[in-house]
Parts: structure tokens; sequence; C-alpha cells
């Protein structure tokens, strides 16, 4: 019996405790009723936002302030029951939605949101990007411009604020109007048919971007022509032959750039092949190749590699020289070739190169590489070398073959 009477008393004892402090939050609340006094909701982003409350009780008061750019806690001590807040500059520049929540003594009183907007009547910043910047002519390729404005805290502007975009090639200006949207506008710049540079550029209402170039190169070669020049058709292995193309354009009649490599490929008629390389230099390349040191007759023609190439050209020359002499002496362990004359009795050049084999029994036994000097160059057998007795020799260069079948050593 005695303990349901202490289980009834506890009982009681608890419901009577919860009802005082319901009675004392209700209380504490009623005493502590806070109104919002400041009712402006939008701002633009670099002005003051201001907010104010009445309040019952004088006291510390805390903000909660929370935006995309950051969460802070803003204290101020209210006087003749008001207070007042002044949100930080850092929050106040930023484009978005600010919530805030005020509390007194850790408990929520009121709470409220702004909204900023950004400042596009304070000379706003056009930002823009142009790529890629170059481009081939013909009216397929294009480069992209992409324009992002924003005001002077960076806050990007409102979408259907109007842009113009305008751009210069030769003698023509265009301007085409957009409309933001997702912070942004982008145009396709497409090229002309000719080569040029584009002049591009972003406006605003109040502000401009920089300046952009677009620059647009002549498409791909077409096929070229292909000439020789030379001063003589001798194959002195001295001279020089000039490959050069005529001037090499696109379909639309551009010249094509500069710097442009083209192959000169020559066969001759023995099957061997030799090439060399220019560079085009307003729309015509040039190649240099020493003439052959022996008749013969070239094959030419130009490429521009998976691109253009030429017609094909025949070059023939003359043997220059028809023979040359050949002496003995020193038991034969000393041969002198020359002087040899070119094709009007000249001596040759300096540096023209004659091999000789040296054969025993059918078998190769050595070979020698000489250059002329004066027309002549000479060649010598050593005893310590090669030993007394009959050897064959072949005598090679400039186009002339000489064989000695029997040659004695001694």
């Amino acid at each position: 019996m005695n303990r349901k009477i202490l289980k009834y008393s506890i009982s009681l004892f608890s419901l009577f405790s919860m009802v005082s402090l319901f009675a004392s939050y209700v209380l504490s609340t009623a005493k502590n009723t806070t109104n919002l006094l400041s009712h402006q909701l939008n701002y633009v982003a670099g002005e003051a936002v201001d907010i104010q409350f009445s309040v019952e009780d004088n006291g510390i008061y805390e903000l909660l302030v929370q935006s995309s750019y950051s969460t802070v806690f803003l204290k101020e001590e209210s006087s003749n029951k008001k207070v007042y807040f002044n949100l930080p500059e850092f929050i106040t520049t930023k484009k978005g939605s600010v919530n805030y929540t005020l509390y007194y003594k850790g408990v929520a009183k009121n709470k409220g949101s702004v909204v900023i907007d950004s400042a596009a009547d304070k000379a706003p910043i056009v930002e823009a990007y142009l790529g890629p910047t170059s481009i081939t002519a013909g009216g397929r390729d294009y480069g992209m411009i992409t324009v992002m404005p924003a005001d002077i805290f960076d806050n990007p502007l409102e979408d259907s604020t109007q842009l113009a975009i305008k751009y210069q090639f030769l003698n023509t200006v265009k301007t085409d109007s957009s409309l933001l949207n997702n912070f942004m506008v982008w145009k396709n710049i497409y090229s002309d048919e000719k080569s040029g540079r584009i002049l591009v550029s972003a406006k605003e209402s109040i502000n401009s971007s920089k300046e952009f170039t677009l620059d647009v190169f002549p498409a791909q070669a077409e096929d070229f022509k292909l000439y020789e020049n030379r001063k003589h058709n001798y194959a002195d292995g001295n001279q020089v032959v000039e490959f050069y193309t005529s001037e090499i354009k696109d379909k639309f009649g551009n010249t094509i750039s500069d710097g442009r490599i083209v192959d000169f490929v020559i066969q001759n008629d023995k099957g061997d092949r030799i090439n060399t390389i220019g560079k085009t230099m307003n729309g015509i390349a040039r190649g240099f190749i020493v003439h052959p040191e022996e008749q013969s007759t070239w094959y030419a023609t130009a490429y521009i590699p998976e691109m253009a190439e030429s017609n094909s050209i025949e070059l023939s020359f003359l043997a220059a020289v028809k023979d040359f002499d050949i002496h003995f002496s020193d038991n034969n362990r000393e041969i002198k070739v020359g002087p040899i004359t070119s094709f009007m009795g000249q001596l040759i050049p300096d540096g023209a190169i004659i091999t000789l084999s040296l054969y025993r029994e059918g078998k190769l036994i050595d070979r020698f590489f000489k250059y002329t000097y004066n027309g002549e160059t000479d060649f010598e057998f050593l005893e310590d070398f090669y030993a007394d007795g009959i050897y064959q020799i072949t005598l090679q260069g400039l186009g002339v073959k000489k064989e000695i079948e029997k040659h004695e050593l001694k």
C-alpha cells in the first residue's frame, strides 16, 4: 500500500514539473517577442544590407547568416529594445540568397531571407574566350567565342541580358545580338572562302571585351606545276639544278601559307632515288640538287605529303668527262689518274671521287676512294701490304670505267 502511494506521489510531482517548465517556456517566449523592422528583400551586390529587429529584452543577440559563399554568426547588443545587424561585405558582394536566423540566449526568435542581385549597372566586366584561334578557309571551319559577363564583384549577370558580338573580316563588319542563357553566350564564327584575319569582340550595354584575333589560313593545297633551272646539261657533279614550283594555291584561290614543306623526289634511269626539300615563300617552294657525275636521266616530281603533287619532268644530263689517262710508276705500285678535263677542256672541279677496286684471282682485295685536286689523284700500293704478283684493277669515276686485267706489282 505504501509503495502505491509513493509511486502515485512521484507521478504527480513529475507532471507538476513538466507543467511548470512549459509555463516558464511560454512566459519566456512571450517576454522575448521580436519583430523585423527592415522589410527590404532585394539588394544589389555591393549595397549595404542592414537587418533590424524590435525586441522586448535588451541583451546580446546573435544572427546566424547563411549564404552560398559563407556562414557566419554576428553578435550585437540591443539598445532601446532594438537590435541592428550590418552584414559583412564578403557576403553582400556575392549574388544569391542570404538566409538569417535571430537567436537570443540560444533560442531562435526570428528568421528570414534577402536576395542579392548582380550589380549590372556598375561597369560590368565582359569576360570572353575565343578558340581555336586558327581555322582554315572555305566556310566549314570555325572558331567559337564564349562570353561570360560579370559585375565588378565577379557575379554573373542575369539571364536574358543582351550582348552584342561583333566581328570584322576584310571590308565587312557584322553584329549579332544574343541573350544570356545560364550566365553565358556563345557563337561560332565561320571562315570565309578567303584567307585573312577576323577580329572579334563582345559588348554589353556599358563595357566591351578585349579584341580577339581569329586567323583564317588557306585550305588544303591543290596540285601544282614543277619547273627546273640549270646552267648547263652536263653531268659534271658540280653545278646545281634548281627545282621550283608554280604558286601553290588552295581550291579557293588562296596562296598557301609560308613555310609549307615541299618534297622534291628524283629517280634516275638506274632506279636510284634522291630527294631534297624546300619551304614555300609566297606560295613557291625551291629545292636544289647537285648535277650527277655521270651521264644520266632524271625524272622529278614534287609533293606536299598527303595533300598535293606536281607533274613529273624529265632532265637529261650529258657526260662531262668521256675519258681520262692513267700513268704507272715505281714498279707499278703508284698509279696517277689525270689530268681529267671536262666538256670544254677545262680541269674538273676539285673533289670529284675516283674509286679504285683491287682484285686478285677474281677476289676483291681492297677498295680505295680518292678525291681529285687540280684534276688529278693518285693511288699507292705499299710492299708491306700488297705482295708482288698479278692483280686486276678497276678505276671508276665521273661516268668513266677503266679495267686493267693484268697489273703486275713488283
